[in-house]
């Protein structure tokens, strides 16, 4: 189970790190994202999951393009069901949390493949 998770750590700081650019002409405040997802990633280590939640959310609602926030908000979902699951017993619970880590990240993919095709052309 942990390897799982770890692999899925590594899989969303790589895909966080490859998408972060913003559509030309649009405008988003990305230091305020940016200061949102740090509060986020805060909230994350202390497991208060509402908070990294509502955090990691607000920095996307400021960039939508900010993939690191996305990613963040995936762990956040993911770290939960393990918790869930492992302490608690919690086991539709935690598939819960893990459908949407796992929405998050074919998000993310799904975004990469349109990035690639628009650079391509």
């Amino acid at each position: 189970m942990r390897k799982i998770a770890i692999l899925f750590v590594a899989e969303i700081i790589f895909l966080s790190f490859t998408a972060t650019s913003t559509k030309c002409g649009e405008r988003h405040d990305r230091v305020k994202a940016v200061e949102l997802n740090d509060e986020g990633v805060r909230a994350l280590k202390k497991e208060e999951w509402q908070l990294s939640f509502d955090k990691f959310q607000a920095a996307l609602k400021e960039d939508p393009d900010l993939q690191i926030a996305r990613g963040n908000l995936g762990i956040a979902h993911n770290n939960l069901g393990l918790q869930l699951a492992t302490k608690e017993k919690k086991f539709a619970e935690s598939l819960k949390e893990f459908h949407q880590a796992f929405f998050l990240i074919q998000t993310i993919k799904q975004q990469l493949k349109i990035c690639m095709v628009s650079y391509a052309n």
